[in-house]
């Protein structure tokens, strides 16, 4: 009603007066005011967050507004707009109404442009530090440069959008601003356009919106095919877009090729970027050799170009490698050291993406109350900076850690949420991973049919994946639960199958040999 109606519905009665009618009551105030007063009260409600420590702020928003004091000072005394935690702001209702009036304000809208812009730039701190300070302005940041867009041909900041990129929590907000602008600047400077473009792509994949991505994506493609730059930025940005969904393939060949055209243009950073996200690849797909190479390979050639960020993924990267294999200590170290260079470099997304892989290492170590805090903490990251993906691979080691306690009924519980998550985002690799843990925590209660049931969805995922490590551990949890209900000749099969399945990935030579004890484990069964 609200939105449909705004003031219009807070009436009472059929008559128009002040008891009965807000709309009336505040242009009964409003005819109060002085033209400057008038003015402030309108400048005021266009600002969606409000005026955050007004009394600093204000004065610099409105530099040299004439009879600022007396005006903000009437305003107050009337309850036009009132002060809380510092902030000054109108009423919903009040600021409808006065939004509505069609009163010009531009002079206005444009200092306060003028102030966002340069105090974005002058923002200092971490990355924690300057989202928290933005976090009370987004709202009027946006709004104003949304009101501005169709005039930001000449005025546009790149700088300033730049800045406000970096800040993934904000991603909804500032993805609706530049569709405005992409949409209504058609005199924007080509290589800024591209730009924005690209800032738009990054924000689509970051917010698992993929339908709108591949889209977007593929028009750029077409269109940057004389830039072979650019064209090879989309490439990659496609290959990072299909490994986010677990199409792995297609995720290898888009960035193989966007490798090879960087470095036929003599980009080798670019390069050694997608080299690196190859060895990622890999790494998903339990090829750890191959991923032990690649990733290694790309961390020299970024140490020898001097690029440290990229260095340090790298050496993160080598560190789940050796966290996946079990080599706990190496993986320990390397995390520790990527972890505080990125703390160093001021990059919480890597710091935070450290603690959850420490913390998986410290489940394998059983060392669960450890594993918890530290994925807990991860987890709570991943939200402030606003990491579906990264949130819910948290909530699925929540729940492995569960399932390792023994916890079973709480490990379901937060397995589902995590399977939701997935969903949400579309990561199919993520929902399969839940569903092989749920089938493992069923199992460990005897809901045998709800655990077959989890297995089999999670095998025809990873089956499809081509992930043949987690097809052979589902494949072996099944056999287990043939073994369980008695089932000899069934878990027999099923662990058979699981040996071929991982003595067919080449690098899983413990898992084959786990098989075999449990062969040598049912013939005894049988002859019991």
């Amino acid at each position: 009603m609200w939105e449909q109606g705004k003031t219009s519905i807070l009436v009472q009665g059929n008559q128009e007066g002040r008891l009965t009618s807000v709309n009336y009551s505040i242009e009964l105030s409003r005819r109060l005011l002085k033209p400057l007063e008038a003015e402030l009260l309108a400048v005021i409600s266009f600002l969606p967050d409000g005026v955050a420590d007004w009394a600093a702020n204000l004065p610099m928003m409105l530099s040299g507004w004439k009879q600022l004091d007396e005006s903000i000072s009437t305003l107050l005394e009337t309850s036009l707009v009132y002060s809380q935690n510092k902030t000054i702001k109108t009423l919903a209702p009040i600021r409808e109404y006065i939004n509505g009036t069609g009163m010009n304000i531009q002079i206005g809208i444009g200092l306060l442009e003028s102030f966002y812009v340069s105090w974005l730039k002058q923002l200092s701190g971490t990355t924690q530090e300057k989202q928290d300070q933005i976090q009370a302005h987004i709202l009027n940041i946006t709004k104003i440069l949304t009101k501005q867009a169709s005039s930001l041909t000449e005025t546009l900041d790149i700088e300033a959008l730049d800045i406000l990129t970096d800040f993934t929590k904000f991603y909804p907000l500032t993805l609706d601003l530049l569709n405005n602008i992409l949409d209504k600047c058609d005199g924007l400077d080509q290589k800024h356009k591209v730009e924005l473009r690209f800032w738009r792509l990054d924000m689509l994949i970051w917010l698992s919106m993929w339908q709108e991505a591949e889209m977007e994506a593929k028009e750029m493609e077409q269109s940057m095919q004389n830039d072979l730059k650019s064209h090879a930025r989309v490439m990659q940005e496609l290959g990072d877009m299909y490994q986010l969904q677990s199409r792995y393939t297609e995720a290898a060949e888009m960035l193989t090729k966007a490798k090879g055209q960087f470095e036929e243009i003599g980009d080798q950073l670019s390069a050694a970027d997608c080299l690196r996200r190859l060895g990622h690849i890999h790494l998903l797909q339990s090829k750890y050799t191959e991923a032990a190479e690649m990733v290694t390979k790309a961390k020299d050639q970024f140490e020898e170009i001097g690029e440290q960020l990229r260095a340090t993924q790298s050496l993160q990267s080598l560190g789940d490698i050796y966290r996946m294999q079990s080599k706990n200590t190496e993986a320990t170290e390397m995390l520790t050291t990527a972890k505080d260079q990125f703390d160093q470099i001021g990059s919480q997304l890597g710091v935070t993406e450290c603690l959850r892989s420490m913390g998986d290492i410290y489940r394998m170590q059983s060392k669960y109350t450890e594993a918890a805090e530290m994925v807990t903490t991860a987890k709570d990251q991943f939200e402030q900076i606003g990491d579906q993906l990264g949130a819910a691979q948290c909530l699925q080691h929540l729940g492995t850690i569960h399932v390792n306690q023994a916890n079973y009924t709480q490990a379901v519980a937060v397995l589902l949420m995590a399977k939701a998550q997935f969903e949400k985002i579309g990561n199919p690799d993520g929902v399969a991973e839940c569903m092989y843990r749920l089938g493992n925590s069923y199992r460990m209660q005897g809901l045998y049919e709800d655990a077959k049931s989890a297995l089999a969805d999670a095998i025809l995922t990873f089956q499809n994946l081509g992930d043949l490590c987690y097809t052979g551990w589902c494949l072996y949890e099944y056999g287990l639960i043939f073994r369980d209900e008695h089932q000899y000749s069934e878990a027999r099969t099923k662990f058979e199958e699981a040996l071929d399945t991982f003595a067919s990935h080449g690098e899983l030579q413990n898992q084959v040999d786990m098989c075999n004890k449990r062969l040598a484990s049912l013939n005894k069964l049988e002859r019991a």
